[in-house]
């Protein structure tokens, strides 16, 4: 019964201790409330109000992230002392300092990210929206987050990269500009007027809508293939994969009807092979004699 008693009487005092704070833990638990509507809505009240809205979006989130950061933290320690008046928000930063020294060592991977998906926003190179391409991935930025960054393929699929193996490696970023240069290769036959094929040619690439006019189309003559005369044709068009795509069909179909409709040849591999006569040609018909005789 004693120790019964004991055990009785300790949760009598755990109980009053409770009851005692319970005005201080619901004060905690509004502060904490507050403090995540406020972290919902103030970052942007203050990115608009301190113009920041004039930079490009990935810096916008960026600043308003590490708002909210500082509001939870204000409000997650005012919560603190609410309920330990013991603890002041002095030493109460201090044991979060050396905790963060223990995190960092036991989540130094996800500090790497973070720390890299920092520098990606407030970056001015990669936007929201741009296509990228990165290691054996290419795909469209549709978000950037503290850990990872979100690329959607063409295909429709979504890619998960960790920030920090896109910092360390290098990105080629498609749309960085509005246009872009493209090309393809035209062989056409030995013996065509190559003066004429490279006007006919340009004429028609020159008057395909995609193709930005003001940037200009250049024809070279590349090599003497083996079984045509090689020909660089290259232009300029919109940036994103689909309008490349789109882009490359056309001028090919315009350059076919076009050296089609003035009777140059696009020529295919062609392989003449001369037999020599000797000896060894009279010995193969002597044993198909030979062997048609039986």
């Amino acid at each position: 019964m004693d120790e019964l008693d004991v055990i009785v009487g300790r949760l009598n005092e755990l109980l009053d201790g409770f009851l005692r704070n319970v005005p201080e833990i619901t004060i905690a638990v509004l502060l904490l409330a507050l403090t995540g509507l406020v972290a919902r809505v103030l970052p942007r009240r203050i990115v608009a109000l301190a113009r920041l809205d004039r930079f490009r979006r990935s810096v916008q989130d960026l600043y308003a992230k590490l708002i909210a950061a500082g509001v939870v933290v204000i409000g997650v320690v005012a919560a603190a002392v609410v309920v330990f008046p013991d603890i002041t928000a002095g030493r109460l930063f201090t044991m979060v300092g050396f905790g963060s020294i223990a995190i960092g060592f036991a989540f130094k991977d996800v500090l790497e990210n973070l720390v890299a998906g920092l520098t990606i926003l407030a970056r001015s190179t990669i936007r929201i929206g741009d296509f990228v391409e990165f290691e054996d991935v290419a795909g469209r930025v549709e978000e950037i987050t503290f850990r990872d960054t979100y690329l959607r393929t063409t295909d429709g699929e979504l890619v998960l990269v960790p920030n920090a193996s896109m910092f360390k490696s290098a990105v080629r970023i498609v749309t960085a500009e509005r246009t872009r240069r493209i090309g393809i290769n035209v062989g056409v036959a030995y013996g065509t007027d190559l003066d004429d094929a490279c006007a006919v040619i340009e004429r028609a690439v020159a008057a395909e809508q995609s193709v930005v006019r003001d940037r200009g189309v250049e024809v070279l003559v590349r090599e003497l293939g083996a079984s045509s005369v090689d020909i660089d044709v290259l232009w300029w068009t919109e940036s994103s994969p689909l309008e490349v795509r789109r882009s490359r069909s056309a001028v090919l179909r315009a350059v076919t009807r076009a050296l089609d409709g003035r009777g140059i040849e696009i020529p295919f591999p062609q392989r003449v092979l001369h037999l020599p006569e000797g000896p060894w040609v009279a010995a193969a018909d002597r044993e198909e004699a030979m062997a048609g005789a039986a």
